[in-house]
């Protein structure tokens, strides 16, 4: 009953401040409003959303939106328009510092950044800080992000684009279709499972041959090798060279650290960890994690749980904390009490 009665009273309250009508404004939401903010009818408003409009900027949110939890939008020098029937999903970005426009119908996952605002570095006589760039992001109609999308400045978005998870965009998107890491391995003949996080873009000269379970993690610089190139040295009667393919088949949850190789024919089994710079030369068992080169397993992945949750900080310790500075150096004060108490 007293929940209920707090979120009317925020409802209230909100509609006598934005001449609007609210379907629900979340619980411990921020606001600092120096500029101007228009929201349209029926708009959620997510738990723990800070919204920072500062003098000579202003927000636009169309009607029938939904701004999740925890999400984070500030609008200085610049306009943020956000169209109608539109949803940003919880713990998502927006910087509107160069001015950005979200189209009608638009889907961005969870965690997805948006900076309308960049660095150039053309100069070594100005301090990188200073050579400052506001071109602004122009997202179209029709759009859906997965989660963990970034956006960054000078980026125009045409209508009905599909952006896959974890992606990093750079350069204008001009025509309709579907983009990111995830979406180009499986175009190239990769096969990858469920919620898994690509941070590579080569995938060698027979990407078919290479196949991901579920929640899987590949980050940058990790190669997957589906040839022997050495067999170029071995000739038959003939005076032809010989050839040696082989598949690579990867389990379920499983991450595999900056830089490291997969070799040939290596099957790595579920719940496993490849430790950064490990090259994989032989199948690393499920519940494993391994590392060196070539990689040796180490540990149980059993150990190595109980290990994470005695020693890191939580998500959930972590809750609350909106500037990514301040949650790194939390993490850090907890990390040190969690050893120092073993």
């Amino acid at each position: 009953m007293l929940n209920w009665f707090s979120a009317q009273c925020r409802k209230t309250l909100y509609n006598m401040a934005f001449s609007s009508q609210f379907k629900y404004f979340g619980k411990c939401t921020k606001l600092d409003i120096s500029g101007v903010v228009s929201i349209g009818k029926n708009v959620y408003i997510g738990d723990d959303v800070t919204i920072i409009v500062e003098k000579g900027a202003t927000l636009c949110i169309g009607d029938h939106s939904f701004i999740g939890e925890s999400c984070y939008i500030k609008c200085f020098g610049g306009k943020v328009e956000i169209g109608q029937n539109v949803s940003i999903n919880s713990k998502s970005f927006l910087n509107g510092c160069g001015g950005l426009s979200i189209g009608d119908n638009t889907r961005i996952g969870t965690q997805s950044i948006m900076i309308a605002s960049n660095h150039k570095f053309d100069d070594p006589e100005v301090l990188v800080k200073d050579q400052i760039t506001k071109q602004g992001i122009q997202i179209g109609e029709n759009i859906w992000f997965g989660a963990r999308v970034t956006v960054l400045d000078g980026v125009n978005i045409a209508n009905n684009v599909v952006v896959g998870a974890c992606s990093l965009v750079s350069k204008s998107l001009p025509e309709a279709g579907v983009y990111g890491s995830i979406a180009y391995a499986r175009k190239k003949g990769v096969t990858i499972g469920e919620h898994c996080r690509i941070y590579i873009k080569s995938w060698g000269s027979e990407p078919f041959l290479i196949h991901l379970g579920n929640h899987v993690t590949v980050t940058s610089g990790v190669k997957f090798i589906t040839h022997d190139g050495s067999t170029c040295l071995v000739y038959d009667a003939q005076g032809k060279r010989y050839q040696r393919f082989a598949p690579i088949h990867v389990g379920s949850h499983v991450f595999i650290g900056v830089n490291s190789i997969i070799m040939p024919g290596v099957t790595i089994g579920s719940n496993v960890v490849i430790g950064a710079g490990s090259v994989v030369t032989k199948d690393i068992p499920d519940n494993s994690v391994a590392i060196g080169v070539p990689a040796k397993v180490v540990s149980s992945f059993d150990d190595f749980q109980a290990k994470i949750k005695t020693t890191c900080a939580s998500d959930s310790e972590l809750a609350g904390i909106q500037d990514y500075t301040q949650r790194v150096q939390r993490a850090i004060e907890l990390q040190a009490q969690k050893q120092s108490q073993l």
